[in-house]
């Protein structure tokens, strides 16, 4: 006989307990998963080539990356979808005029969910490369580019990286440029304002080195720390700095961490003290505290791995496989039991589309209890 008392769970949304993953092929698609089940629910026609892809707060929409190939060009627009209809609703495209190449890397969602802003690298003509962020407001329907702020120029040897946006409203833009002192290229940080779009300390980018691959924010007992993983064709190496010491490189700690290019997640949930997990051609684990790189020997690698993320209950770990050694090309998700603090267990793996590239894990429903 079912208690009146148990746990029961109403008529969840449309847009609660789903998985969203983009598959990086040319006619791209996203795949919604039951994050319970782990069963496939819908296949969303979005656009060419969808890679990064960013949740809204609520969980009412998903704005996804592409790239448009048309001849020589590369015109970058973004795929809005209404996760309770499970379509697509409408697409942000860049203004090609006079452009020889718009692509984009990476793209983040401010904390009041009012805009996203878009790492992107800007070509107007076939010399002059711009690093620019491209900022969408997104609290209307129109969707409209409202901002455009010019990071960096260069002739050559510019790339767009990651770009991630704390709760203080401080977006963290991460791209490789030239030295005009040493003619070197180097890893640069510029952080943004994202109040007034105004660059912070605009003479001073952070310098790490080698190419930033990916960023990490997670606040710790010793206040916020940005995580940096670079990759320099060798090997993959962590960068830890304090916020609080941004600008002060006699303060930051570099690690190496394995050889390849490495993809952070945060787990608030872990412990007292938040873990950062570490996959590149290996699984790490990162203690905030001390800045420990514990590696786990017991996960081989078994796919080239493009992006991670974290349940809600900060139990499970997701792993999308671009490319699995099982099959001919990635088309699986792995999951992880991660609610041990010592250890890192493979669960199972779970069919999605062609080459999967970004990964955001939706809202879950609420459990409501029945009372008599």
């Amino acid at each position: 006989m079912l208690s009146l008392f148990a746990p029961q769970v109403y008529g969840a949304h449309p847009f609660e307990n789903n998985i969203y993953v983009s598959n990086k092929i040319e006619r791209g698609t996203v795949t919604v998963i039951d994050s319970i089940t782990h069963h496939k629910k819908h296949e969303i026609n979005v656009g060419a080539h969808p890679t990064n892809i960013v949740l809204k707060p609520n969980g009412k929409r998903l704005y996804v990356l592409n790239t448009d190939r048309t001849g020589n060009k590369r015109n970058m627009f973004m795929s809005i979808i209404d996760t309770e209809t499970m379509e697509k609703i409408a697409d942000v495209e860049y203004p090609s005029e006079g452009i020889f190449l718009a692509t984009a890397h990476s793209l983040a969602i401010t904390p009041d969910g009012q805009s996203v802003y878009v790492n992107m690298l800007i070509a107007d003509d076939s010399v002059y490369f711009s690093q620019r962020i491209v900022v969408v407001e997104i609290s209307t329907k129109s969707n409209q580019i409202v901002d455009k702020i010019e990071v960096s120029k260069h002739a050559a040897d510019l790339q767009t990286g990651d770009i991630i946006i704390t709760p203080d409203n401080l977006a963290y833009v991460a791209y490789k440029n030239k030295n005009s002192t040493t003619k070197k290229t180097e890893g640069r940080i510029s952080v943004i304002n994202t109040l007034d779009n105004k660059i912070v300390h605009q003479d001073t980018p952070i310098v790490i080195g080698d190419f930033i691959y990916r960023l990490c924010a997670c606040e710790t007992t010793e206040g916020e720390k940005i995580f940096i993983g670079s990759y320099d064709y060798r090997t993959s190496n962590l960068t830890i700095i304090k916020t609080a010491d941004i600008f002060n490189k006699e303060t930051y700690i570099k690690k190496t961490v394995g050889f390849a290019e490495p993809f952070f997640v945060a787990n608030p949930k872990q412990e007292t003290h938040p873990r950062i997990y570490v996959c590149d051609n290996r699984f790490h684990f990162i203690k905030t505290v001390s800045n420990e790189v514990v590696g786990m020997p017991n996960i081989e690698p078994k796919a080239h791995h493009r992006n991670i993320a974290v349940s809600h209950d900060g139990k499970k770990l997701y792993v999308t496989n671009h490319h699995d050694i099982n099959i001919s090309t990635g088309k699986t998700v792995s999951v992880f039991d991660v609610s041990n603090k010592n250890d890192i267990i493979f669960i199972e793996s779970f069919q999605v589309g062609d080459l999967p590239f970004g990964i955001a894990i939706g809202p879950q429903a609420k459990v409501l209890k029945r009372k008599r």
